[in-house]
């Protein structure tokens, strides 16, 4: 028998890697290969998503050998989630801020099957929404995983005290121009979708985030001022010692802050005529 695991993006194929280090076991794992880095996995055969990994993944089902499908959602391939359901059984991968949503945007908790499914997820998490009570909740990998993952290299923030990683939310432009800050010292990672790119000043250095290790950035960033939208770096940042070393900025709506259940304290900076409001994390002690 064999397990299937469907990864979309980095985070899922992260938290896959990390069940397969925990439990190795003979497996396909098909995957993006535009939103994911390929790293090696013992007893794992990997396939891009394509047509030739949809016949794989057919042949299988339809000879009865897939145990278990791992999936973030059911909204992707047709094809390939209707071989991919025909396994005894069906699991879920961490999709990313899904998780911490007490809404979430992907998967239909009254979709599921009658059977408790497991949900694999990252370690770090100690609270989780009531939705994930209905699934057998594992944590299996460390949210630091995400950082590393590929053969991207950082991005050099000599020379800046501001970092600005567009997302949802984060008006970049907007709170630089409200903040009086120098926009010299000033580096904007740009969103992925250019359509979704905001205005921002002249000055304003810039550096597309495909291509880089955000998360590594983070992690070796000192004395910097980091600011998110609805983004999973927010929460890579303040879970590891990124969040000690640096201050932490998001910028949500009500509604998504609401909807979202971050890690940590905030306190809310009031800015006249912001669209949304910007939140300060409450740094942790050292040490902790």
């Amino acid at each position: 028998m064999i397990d299937l695991f469907v990864c979309t993006n980095e985070v899922n194929y992260t938290v896959a890697l990390g069940e397969l280090r925990r439990r190795p076991r003979t497996s396909l794992l098909v995957f993006d290969p535009v939103r994911c880095d390929r790293r090696p996995a013992r007893r794992t055969w990997q396939l891009p998503i394509g047509l030739w990994a949809d016949r794989v993944v057919r042949h299988l089902g339809r000879f009865g050998l897939l145990r278990t499908t791992f999936v973030p959602h059911l909204h992707f391939s047709p094809r390939l989630l209707r071989e991919a359901q025909r396994a005894r059984h069906l699991g879920f991968l961490d999709d990313g801020l899904d998780t911490l949503r007490r809404r979430p945007q992907n998967i239909d908790p009254a979709a599921l099957p009658a059977a408790r499914p497991t949900y694999l997820t990252f370690s770090e998490y100690r609270e989780l929404p009531a939705w994930l009570s209905a699934f057998d909740v594992q944590g299996v990998c460390s949210v630091r995983d995400l950082a590393h993952a590929g053969h991207r290299t950082p991005i050099d923030l000599s020379g800046f005290d501001h970092l600005f990683i567009e997302s949802p939310g984060l008006d970049a432009g907007e709170l630089i121009g409200a903040l009086g800050i120098d926009p010299a010292r000033v580096l904007c990672v740009r969103h992925p979708v250019p359509h979704k790119r905001g205005t921002l000043p002249s000055a304003c250095a810039a550096v597309e985030g495909r291509g880089h290790d955000l998360e590594a950035t983070l992690l070796a960033a000192r004395n910097v001022d980091l600011y998110f939208g609805a983004t999973m770096a927010a929460v890579f940042a303040l879970l590891t010692e990124a969040a000690q070393y640096n201050r932490i900025h998001v910028q949500l709506d009500d509604a998504q802050h609401a909807n979202l259940m971050l890690p940590g304290r905030f306190d809310v900076v009031p800015i006249a005529g912001l669209r949304h409001t910007l939140r300060r994390a409450v740094r942790p002690a050292q040490g902790n």
